[in-house]
């Protein structure tokens, strides 16, 4: 299937691409996974090769998948491309022709409502309920040797450099992606991750309090803390489940949604 820089609306031979491929820096995407009809945001430094999960597990490139700057763009789309799924399932009925079932997803009820998983300050929920840790398979893949830890230096810099806690935590949150996604690759890179996961999870209850003090103020701010979702996937990867189990504890123990499911 080709793909275009921008979109106005779904067609059958192509999929929305609203980013600069070409930036390599880190944005905040959103997507719309047409498999579940359901909206997911991701932050790292897109490319149309990186592969990522949507929540309901379906996976694909980026090039495959439907991907907005904003979460208006989105919904928009969103609602776009359901007046045409129904059209498209009267349409089989109409004909008498069955309903073809999903081979990866359970069905979604006819008439069920079909809530955005994009969570926002205004909603009164500080955390992105979207699974980055399953999500975030990687968009540096060629950063490898000097060019990595030259990124890597670049990032620590910048949490030093971080002026409040907001910040640094923001910071920290680059270099746990940049760290995840070479935790194999590179010398000593695994226990580096690990390390900078843990000392963002020790700044967590700071980081919460912040952002609640802002919204209180009225300038509210979002909060997503790949360092619980990341460590606990590495941990479980290496089977240490307990030390996972921890970890996602750690996450309900201080509020953050979405995790109950991976405890049980």
């Amino acid at each position: 299937m080709k793909k275009k820089d921008d979109s106005s609306g779904p067609d059958e031979a192509s999929f929305a691409q609203e980013y600069d491929p070409a930036a390599g820096a880190v944005v905040e995407l959103h997507i719309y996974c047409r498999m579940c009809r359901r909206m997911f945001s991701v932050s790292f430094a897109p490319k149309p090769s990186a592969r990522l999960r949507c929540p309901c597990g379906y996976e694909a490139s980026l090039a495959e998948l439907d991907v907005f700057k904003s979460e208006a763009r989105a919904k928009d789309f969103s609602t776009l491309y359901e007046k045409l799924y129904n059209a498209a399932k009267e349409a089989l009925r109409a004909a008498n022709i069955k309903l073809p079932p999903s081979q990866k997803l359970p069905a979604i009820r006819d008439g069920a409502v079909v809530e955005s998983d994009i969570a926002s300050p205004q909603e009164g929920n500080l955390e992105d309920l979207s699974d980055i840790a399953s999500a975030y398979v990687g968009g540096a893949k060629d950063v490898r040797g000097a060019g990595a830890a030259a990124r890597e230096k670049k990032l620590r810099d910048a949490i030093g450099r971080a002026s409040g806690i907001l910040e640094r935590h923001e910071a920290f949150s680059q270099l746990i992606e940049h760290l995840y996604c070479i935790r194999h690759r590179e010398p000593g890179a695994l226990e580096r991750f690990q390390q900078a996961c843990r000392q963002d999870i020790v700044i967590a209850n700071d980081v919460i309090a912040e952002a609640k003090r802002r919204r209180a103020a009225g300038r509210p701010a979002r909060v997503a803390f790949t360092s619980f979702k990341h460590l606990a996937i590495a941990l479980e990867e290496q089977g240490d489940v307990a030390g996972a189990l921890e970890v996602v504890l750690g996450a309900i123990g201080i509020g953050l949604p979405g995790y109950d499911e991976r405890a049980a």
